[in-house]
């Protein structure tokens, strides 16, 4: 006898989160907000492949508790879209635009991330009367950067606030082997 029932498809998500920890800690506003919408891509890019739209969405930001000898600082910024989108652009204009707001000065800051909040399905948005918005035009824009992206590799094309250097913010030391999707991490056997 079946003692949890079998899901035939899985239930929607009610959030999805980016977040990571930074190996040399950020002090740099410009250095965070590239990062910060980095993440913000990313889950932007989750969000259209769920075929959902966020109406919220969440940033937040810590220094290294472990570290006490250093300024201690956590804080999280709500930003609402007029309407719910899964825009690229959109998202990481809210993503920065919440970090302005709780970014302070000579904090070194060791983790960061972007959550969305109460995501709909596209085909229920509810429309804003006082909103203008090109939508069709910003669909087909994205559409066209998952494609490329899917074709030549994440990250090919971004929005320009993601930056450069927001690969060499993070520690990959510890990074699981990919042993089924890396040919250089596949296990070898000597017989």
């Amino acid at each position: 006898q079946p003692c949890i029932g079998f899901e035939s498809y899985p239930p929607d998500k009610k959030q999805i989160c980016c977040s990571r920890s930074f190996t040399p800690m950020i002090e740099q506003f410009d250095v965070l907000a590239e990062a910060v919408a980095s993440f913000a891509s990313q889950v932007a890019q989750k969000l259209r492949q769920e075929e959902q739209a966020a109406n919220t969405l969440m940033v937040f930001v810590a220094s290294n508790r472990h570290r006490t000898d250093l300024q201690q600082y956590a804080n999280s910024q709500l930003y609402a879209f007029p309407v719910a989108t899964a825009d690229t652009t959109m998202i990481v204009k809210g993503a920065v635009s919440a970090l302005k707001d709780i970014f302070q000065k000579d904090i070194a800051y060791k983790k960061a991330g972007v959550v969305l909040l109460n995501i709909v399905d596209q085909s229920a948005i509810q429309t804003n009367l006082f909103y203008a918005s090109n939508s069709e035009g910003h669909k087909k824009l994205m559409a066209a950067m998952d494609a490329i992206n899917a074709h030549f590799g994440r990250g090919m094309v971004k929005t320009g606030a993601e930056g450069v250097r927001t690969k060499s913010l993070y520690n990959r030391s510890f990074l699981s082997p990919n042993y089924s999707t890396k040919l250089q991490d596949v296990i070898q056997i000597k017989v």
